[in-house]
């Protein structure tokens, strides 16, 4: 168990349903899942651009890279530490991720969305996470902007991490394409307004 939770589960007051009370009227939180908090230019557009775009929808993004960065000083990895030294801090990483993102990040959120823009579409760590959410949290938006065709048309994302998010009874809903952050985005607060007024 975690000596203390992360900040954003910390500074925020959930009420009785488990929204956020904000100053803007209640945000719903939501684990944003990706592979773009790994690269500067990906966390640059989460933190800048993404992030407060979701606010301003009335949803609270629960970024698993804000919050394990909270426990993990990466400042630490360079060149010259010892074999042992890099062992012990990616173990530590480990039992981090496993402790922030899926036994205190997700059993807060709503709902998840799931970016699969990046280096991989099918980031293996995001497609354990889209299975592991989907039959336990609830509903994922998926979203891949990406839209060269380098795979199956008719399966811009792997089918088995597809049929988490689209089919029932997860019903969630993917997005590809050159619109996939616009219409995904309109999705978003649909389904955040929805959960809102159950």
């Amino acid at each position: 168990m975690l000596e203390k939770l992360p900040l954003v589960i910390q500074n925020n007051k959930f009420d009785e349903r488990g929204f956020v009370i904000h100053e803007s009227g209640l945000l719903v939180p939501v684990y944003v899942g990706s592979q773009l908090g790994f690269s500067v230019p990906g966390k640059k557009f989460l933190d800048q651009e993404f992030y407060p775009e979701l606010i301003k929808r009335g949803v609270l993004p629960l970024c698993p890279f804000t919050a394990c960065g909270e426990y993990l000083d990466f400042s630490k990895l360079n060149d010259e530490m010892s074999v042992k030294e890099a062992t012990s801090f990616w173990e530590d990483f480990n039992w981090i991720i496993g402790n922030v993102n899926y036994e205190t990040l997700m059993p807060h959120s709503k709902f998840m969305i799931a970016l699969f823009d990046g280096s991989h579409a099918s980031d293996d760590g995001l497609c354990a996470e889209v299975g592991y959410f989907a039959p336990k949290h609830g509903p994922i938006i998926g979203i891949r902007s990406d839209f060269r065709l380098s795979e199956n048309i008719a399966a811009p994302i792997n089918p088995a991490v597809r049929y988490f998010i689209d089919e029932w009874p997860y019903d969630g809903q993917f997005f590809s394409g050159p619109n996939a952050y616009e219409n995904g985005l309109y999705r978003i607060e649909e389904l955040a307004f929805d959960i809102k007024n159950r």
